[in-house]
């Protein structure tokens, strides 16, 4: 579809020109480990190659489905959301495993690959990046404080 085309050569300009800026962001004074502009200019890099596919699958009057992208879109902001209310690690693996079933994946080793994940990305991002994970409020609170310590 033209739709998709145009759409995939407009975020391909908006990468490419968002990863030059990035490399305008400054490290603060003493900061050590993984530079601040490490993951902004690795997403965009994805964000450009996903646009490159975009464009030409475009091209070839491949039409994306544009109901599921946006199911997508909403379930993404929804785990952004209870990120907040729920601490990190309940709210990912209730992502990750009502994800897999929206698309189509059912029964138990879902339910083991998002556990498995989650507890991976938690030691990745507290234990070698160093990244404090929200702990949600209330009740999600003390479960998380009580899970991660």
């Amino acid at each position: 579809m033209k739709t998709d085309r145009l759409l995939g050569f407009f975020f391909m300009l908006f990468a490419a020109c968002m990863f030059g800026a990035a490399f305008d962001i400054t490290d603060l004074p003493g900061s050590t480990g993984v530079s601040s502009r490490f993951w902004p200019l690795l997403v965009l890099s994805a964000m450009f190659v996903l646009a490159s596919l975009l464009a030409l699958k475009g091209e070839n009057g491949y039409a994306l489905p544009w109901g599921k992208i946006v199911v997508c879109l909403a379930f993404f902001m929804g785990y952004v959301l209870a990120l907040r209310f729920c601490g990190y690690v309940i709210a990912t693996l209730a992502f990750q495993i009502i994800f897999l079933f929206f698309l189509g994946i059912r029964g138990w080793k879902p339910i083991v690959f998002a556990c498995v994940c989650t507890c991976l990305l938690t030691v990745l991002f507290r234990v070698v990046l160093g990244v404090l994970l929200p702990n949600g409020e209330g009740v999600f609170r003390t479960f998380n404080i009580m899970l991660l310590g």
